[in-house]
């Protein structure tokens, strides 16, 4: 009987739902092909990122948010890129004359992100393996069991499975180095190393050109390098930047003064509340 009800639950599942049981039983090696809302070829792994993108449930609002602020030609730097979700939206919106510079020192996630910059013929992007902080060198990044959680500060969530050691630079650095002379957007996913990357980044949010920023803000992560998200939020409103909470989820937006208006009307316009 209870075989018989686990059959009955399983058959009223959406189709989705039933890949997805059916795959995590059978082969959770296996990444499943499928076609993103914006038009790209994504493999889904078998991860809580994965899943959230499989579902068409991953970060709506600040999907919404880059279709509407993102143009033809602008630059755009990924940081923590993982698989390229959102390299891949940017490269979309920016164009073959615009920039994507994805950064993802995980061996293992890189791969996977360069396989999808490949599969989507995205000439557009560079992928780098640095990680970033507010200092160069090198640190330990750990990596663990869902891929997602990998950090340079051992996480809590996730098992770590393995560290490696990455080569470390700072914004600022990068850019004058490779004469990067405007950012239009910096989008951040860091696992608690945000507000070191933002110090390292004092010459690029200075400038007369200054980037809309997107960061996750996670208090858990966040106190793993010791530090609290109303110290991130309030070096940028030090620096002149508003931040602005995405709706129902972990990223805050963060406008230069001159850019407020422009920010306000998108999010307005777009936003799922």
């Amino acid at each position: 009987m209870v075989l018989v009800e686990r059959l009955r639950r399983f058959w009223r599942k959406p189709l989705r739902d039933k890949v997805w049981s059916l795959r995590a039983h059978l082969a959770p090696w296996l990444p499943l092909p499928m076609r993103l809302e914006f038009g790209a070829w994504w493999l889904v792994w078998y991860d809580s990122t994965s899943h959230r993108i499989y579902q068409r449930s991953y970060e709506p609002n600040t999907q919404a948010f880059l279709k509407g602020f993102l143009k033809t030609g602008m630059t755009v730097l990924d940081i923590g890129a993982h698989h390229g979700f959102y390299t891949l939206l940017a490269a979309r919106c920016v164009g073959l004359v615009g920039k994507v510079t994805a950064f993802e020192p995980s061996p293992r996630e890189r791969r996977r992100l360069i396989w999808h910059v490949r599969l989507n013929r995205c000439p557009q992007v560079l992928v780098e393996p640095f990680a970033l902080s507010d200092r160069e060198g090198t640190m330990e990044l750990y990596l663990t069991q869902d891929n997602s959680a990998n950090s340079l500060s051992p996480p809590k969530i996730s098992p770590i499975v393995g560290k490696v050691t990455v080569k470390v630079t700072t914004l600022d650095a990068y850019c004058q180095r490779n004469r990067i002379e405007r950012v239009d957007l910096v989008k951040m996913d860091a696992e608690g190393a945000e507000l070191l990357i933002l110090q390292g980044a004092k010459k690029l949010l200075q400038g007369k050109l200054r980037p809309v920023i997107i960061t996750e803000v996670n208090p858990q992560t966040a106190v793993r390098f010791g530090y609290s998200v109303d110290d991130l939020k309030a070096f940028l409103t030090e620096l002149k930047f508003h931040c602005v909470a995405v709706p129902g989820e972990e990223n805050v937006i963060a406008a230069p003064t001159e850019r407020m208006e422009e920010v306000a009307v998108i999010t307005e316009r777009c936003w799922r509340t």
